[in-house]
């Protein structure tokens, strides 16, 4: 499921669509078992003057999954902010909960967002081949980067989970080209 919705955020963002709102709850599963991003509600179309814009009074961030240079203030919806929300999105995939699932109240996840508090690798990751949970916690930790020109692209990890989706069609892990990306 990782592949594909890295697939669906390169996908918008080769016509320089900013998700702005990526999170587990905003990817539906079709009837076929095909992840389908959703809620546009805070899209940006950076070549268009088109912006949709919220109508509610609600916070327009989902503050787990929202990139550090977002929570500190200053900065604006990015590619790069979204690639970090793909990966809580990934967090969410493989963990089962979101990140900071047992701090509820919001002010908390603010805090340690605050302080830098990156997450801690999900236990899942051990029901995972080996192969599948290097490369995802390599993607995972590049997406994490606080420095924004180090965080991978949507595009390069969608090409890192082609290559790996390739070797594991082969067969063979000998076969297994480095995932790595940049």
């Amino acid at each position: 499921m990782c592949k594909e919705v890295s697939e669906g955020l390169a996908h918008l963002h080769a016509y320089d669509v900013i998700h702005a709102d990526l999170k587990g709850a905003n990817v539906l599963i079709s009837s076929l078992g095909i992840p389908k991003l959703t809620d546009f509600g805070n899209t940006t179309l950076s070549q268009y003057t088109v912006q949709f814009t919220a109508t509610t009074s609600a916070l327009p961030i989902s503050l787990r999954w929202t990139a550090p240079e977002l929570v500190k203030g200053g900065k604006s919806f990015t590619k790069e902010a979204d690639v970090h929300a793909l990966s809580m999105v990934f967090y969410e995939i493989v963990a089962g909960e979101v990140l900071f699932a047992r701090t509820i109240p919001e002010y908390a996840v603010y805090s340690l967002l605050m302080k830098g508090k990156t997450p801690e690798v999900p236990p899942a990751f051990g029901s995972m081949e080996e192969i599948q949970a290097d490369m995802l916690q390599r993607v995972m930790a590049e997406c994490w980067k606080s420095d924004l020109a180090e965080r991978s692209s949507a595009n390069d990890i969608q090409l890192q989970f082609e290559q790996l989706s390739q070797a594991e069609t082969q067969g063979s892990e000998d076969q297994v080209p480095d995932t790595h990306v940049g």
